[in-house]
């Protein structure tokens, strides 16, 4: 085995945060669904195929 140079950090690194799209906007609209299987039909679902749960 050959030694491997190590540095020892006494700080933690900064935050690297992602940065947001500009379609991402907030809003303060609120829409009331009174059919939630009409809701749920709508909402997008990343389930493999033949998952019994939705969510």
């Amino acid at each position: 085995m050959s030694p491997v140079p190590v540095e020892i950090q006494t700080s933690r690194p900064p935050a690297i945060r992602p940065a947001l799209p500009t379609t991402l906007v907030a809003t303060t609209a609120l829409v009331i669904e009174s059919d939630a299987d009409a809701l749920m039909e709508g909402s997008g679902c990343s389930c493999a195929a033949g998952d019994d749960n939705p969510n």
